[in-house]
């Protein structure tokens, strides 16, 4: 059996969210920067004349832990993280109000 790393796992879970449906016409896009271990996603469009350009998830892994900075998913990206088999006792959220989202 093939152990993939958290930083694989993290990408494979950001690349197949999905663009919530109430923003019109909207792209999710994915930007990672490998070398310093940060992930984010972006939604970017256009809601009629109005341009959307929010970010949607941010992660950083260092220390063996995987941050998460901004999560502003229905569900929250712990659930999606440790479905694809990163450890809860790995992950933190360090923005406001994160205990109302713990899985």
């Amino acid at each position: 059996m093939v152990a993939f790393s958290p930083t694989t796992l993290i990408e494979t879970v950001l690349m197949a969210m999905p663009c919530p449906d109430t923003l019109g016409a909207c792209t999710v896009q994915t930007i990672f920067d490998r070398q310093q271990h940060q992930y984010l996603v972006v939604v970017a469009g256009w809601h009629g004349q109005h341009r959307i350009h929010q970010c949607l998830v941010h992660i950083a892994y260092h220390d063996e832990r995987v941050w998460i900075h901004c999560d502003h998913t229905i569900h929250g990206i712990p659930r999606s993280l440790i479905a694809a088999g990163i450890p809860a006792t790995r992950i933190l959220q360090v923005f406001p109000l994160a205990n109302l989202r713990m899985p």
